[in-house]
């Protein structure tokens, strides 16, 4: 925990750019399935290997992500992008595309502090070694872990496994490097004892421009899914093409402004929206998907919470209600 909170405080800013392998064999995603798959052929029927080149911004709390990874369909791969941006207090999910021809785009505002779309294999390194005791990013709780006094001899170093104490049908486990910080080098799956995914992470180091110092980043990670004969059926390959720390960001990446023509759910109000060709934003009926015909200029700061505008408002009102009540004094003095 101590060099994970290391990690944490000495990178204020990360930018990573990267390139993401998604492979699957014929048959991969049917094998894996539990119940068998009922369908007519083999899913996938042909192997396929989708590559993408995504973005990563952490900048204190805030963040971005530009996912540019095709979705896969029985009809092939599409293209696809998904970017999320947080401020520190308003969440923006975007969605262009994705796995079927008519999809359309939909945007998301929420104030959740979870940021589920980084918990991914595609992310799980750089979020665990760069924010690893961050819950609302990480998905592995390093905190929560506990050693088991295994260990593993790999390369010279002694790996030393940590899991969770809490029973559960499937046990994963981290395999730690003490010789290079505690880093997580390794991560296994077993469901009812049985091996179902496995991660090999390699680091390298990179200067930390405002200390005398260096630091360790995943460089490159590979993942396995492997079928219920223990045979490899999927797998991802990530690599790391460009990595920056402790850079001065620009504010205005944290932000976004959806399209024209996007489907907006609001969580705060819990309202749907349509952002119009001039920038306003029309509500939709959540049961029938049609307009309605009220107008709110700003979806993202509804009228009733913005505290300046109320502010105005009752500054206006109390005004109004002074300059009344000495014309009203006025008027009786002059009777």
């Amino acid at each position: 925990v101590a060099a994970a909170r290391k990690r944490q405080e000495s990178a204020t800013s990360v930018v990573v750019e990267y390139e993401v392998k998604d492979s699957e064999v014929k048959g991969g995603i049917a094998d894996k399935l539990e119940p068998p798959s009922d369908a007519a052929g083999p899913v996938p029927p042909a192997p396929f290997a989708l590559v993408s080149n995504n973005r990563l911004v952490l900048d204190g709390p805030k963040l971005r992500i530009e996912n540019n990874h095709p979705a896969w369909s029985n009809g092939g791969p599409r293209p696809h992008f998904m970017i999320t941006v947080f401020d520190g207090a308003i969440r923006k999910l975007y969605n262009r595309g994705g796995p079927t021809p008519d999809a359309r785009p939909a945007g998301l505002i929420s104030t959740s502090p979870s940021h589920l779309i980084l918990q991914s294999i595609s992310l799980d390194p750089v979020t665990a070694t760069f924010r690893g005791l961050d819950a609302a990013i990480t998905t592995w709780p390093l905190a929560k872990m506990k050693p088991t006094g295994a260990t593993l001899a790999v390369d010279g170093a002694t790996w030393r496994a940590y899991t969770l104490e809490t029973p559960s049908l499937q046990k994963t486990t981290w395999w730690l490097n003490p010789d290079e910080d505690y880093v997580i080098r390794r991560v296994e799956t077993q469901t009812k004892n049985r091996p179902t995914d496995r991660l090999d992470i390699w680091y390298e180091r990179t200067a930390l421009p405002d200390q005398q110092d260096s630091a360790l980043y995943p460089a490159a990670w590979a993942y396995t899914d492997y079928a219920k004969a223990g045979t490899g059926v999927h797998s991802i390959a990530v690599k790391v093409t460009r990595i920056e720390l402790n850079k001065p960001q620009q504010a205005d990446q944290f932000q976004f402004t959806f399209p024209a023509g996007t489907f907006v759910t609001d969580q705060r109000d819990f309202k749907d929206y349509r952002v119009q060709p001039d920038g306003s934003v029309r509500e939709v009926d959540a049961e029938t998907g049609k307009e309605l015909g009220v107008f709110e200029t700003h979806p993202e700061v509804p009228w009733y919470r913005n505290k300046w505008l109320l502010i105005g408002v009752t500054v206006v009102l109390a005004a109004a209600f002074v300059l009344t009540y000495v014309l009203t004094r006025g008027r009786r003095k002059a009777r």
